[in-house]
């Protein structure tokens, strides 16, 4: 495994364990034994090593979610759709869900018929550079990215996954009129998130070509803590002249403000 060397050549259990994390495999712990004895200076070195290689593994902090809203631009077609997702899970620290947010851009409009049953657990591999839709048993599937998508509006989402192994949630949120306005969509978006340290990222999908976008927005969220106050946002609350959302970062607990003044 690439992660054994240096100061984790002589801890394959650290290695191990991380590799297990950052692939989302459900574990447990069975047996009686002594509990384990006491990190050794080069077990912390090889912690610290693999948490710098891999900032989202789990640490003494607790987890942050962080959720990535892409607005898609007019004109969107197949192959800015396919780039869009391309760019967001290349971001440096990966977003854990991305919604995509299309206010009637007829890529995500236009759905030929499908069997559903065919899609029951179907989930996107990026391959060679594209989107492919795959089946739960590992089967590609003759349809294309964007008409899968479409599907799945207003619906539980699917699961995006790379080369490097699983990739954050994939949903698609549909608006038109009035409800793309920012107040409408926050409170829609307040609805699918309910945990108060959730970061909540709004871009307009040319920005994701900032591969440190997600990164440096969670950041920016953070630098204020233990002391931020439920407003505590970054970017600019101005919109695109259809109205989305384009460079806001707020937290969860945003939402909670009037709840937690009574």
């Amino acid at each position: 495994m690439q992660d054994l060397h240096g100061a984790c050549a002589l801890e394959p259990d650290l290695v191990l364990a991380s590799h297990i994390a950052l692939r989302g495999v459900p574990t447990e712990v069975l047996g009686t034994s002594a509990p384990a004895p006491l990190p050794t200076s080069r077990a912390t070195e090889c912690w610290a090593a693999l948490i710098q290689r891999h900032p989202w593994l789990w640490t003494s902090a607790r987890p942050s979610r962080a959720v990535l809203h892409v607005a898609l631009l007019d004109g969107t077609d197949p192959f800015l759709l396919d780039l869009t997702l391309r760019y967001a899970t290349l971001q440096a620290r990966r977003p854990d869900e991305v919604v995509l947010l299309t206010a009637g851009q007829p890529v995500l409009e236009d759905v030929p018929e499908i069997d559903a049953k065919a899609l029951g657990g179907a989930s996107v591999h990026i391959e060679g550079g594209r989107g492919v839709v795959v089946s739960r048993s590992g089967r590609k599937l003759p349809v294309a990215l964007h008409h899968f998508l479409a599907t799945l509006a207003g619906k539980v989402g699917t699961i995006i996954h790379t080369a490097q192994g699983r990739g954050p949630g994939l949903s698609v949120l549909r608006c038109s009129g009035p409800s793309c306005g920012p107040k409408p969509l926050l409170g829609e978006v307040f609805l699918r998130e309910l945990e108060p340290s959730t970061a909540l990222l709004f871009c307009s999908a040319e920005r994701l070509a900032n591969e440190r976008l997600v990164e440096e927005n969670v950041a920016c969220l953070k630098s204020c803590a233990p002391r931020c106050s439920p407003q505590t946002w970054c970017g600019q609350a101005t919109t695109r002249e259809d109205g989305a959302l384009y460079d806001l970062s707020i937290t969860r607990a945003a939402g909670y403000r009037d709840h937690m003044a009574r």
